[in-house]
């Protein structure tokens, strides 16, 4: 991954000096860098402000991006009718982009006919994403599951539900 970082240094230096033999830019580029020591050893880092002899001033380092949450829930309990839709709503701010490609989704419903569920997240866009599928040969009780499901598309912000 050096490469093109490397080959970018020698660009700017070409066009900054471009009357300098190759020899001389690369010269400059071994001089001028920085050693950042990670484990004990030291890695040359390119620097090419100080390549270009102070010329060029270093802009300020963008501020961190906010790591995203890694887990959104809601603990809440919502009754599923028999029959019925319940819903479980949750709203998510401030996470700009699409949702995760691999989001996992935790599902832990009780109902007298877990056979009977059918139960899918919907996105804020209204689009749904089967978690889990009815089936006739299970009986009453609880379904306990992580789900990874390919959300990557959907829009991260938006109030998105889990219904059953």
């Amino acid at each position: 991954m050096a490469a093109p970082h490397v080959a970018g240094a020698f660009a700017i230096l070409r066009e900054a000096f471009p009357a300098r033999s190759i020899g001389e830019l690369e010269s400059l580029l071994h001089s001028s860098g920085k050693s950042v020591t990670c484990a004990g050893a030291g890695t040359p880092r390119i620097d090419i402000g100080a390549a270009l002899d102070g010329t060029v001033t270093n802009p300020e380092p963008e501020p961190a991006a906010e790591p995203r949450p890694s887990t959104i829930a809601d603990t809440t309990d919502h009754p599923i009718p028999g029959p019925g839709t319940a819903q479980s709503p949750i709203t998510v701010t401030g996470l700009p982009g699409n949702a995760p490609g691999n989001l996992q989704v935790r599902v832990d419903a009780t109902h007298e006919w877990r056979g009977d569920l059918e139960i899918h997240l919907v996105d804020p866009n209204g689009e749904p994403y089967q978690v889990k599928q009815d089936s006739a040969t299970e009986g009453g009780g609880t379904v306990r599951q992580i789900s990874a499901i390919d959300t990557g598309t959907s829009p991260a912000n938006g109030t998105w539900k889990l219904r059953a």
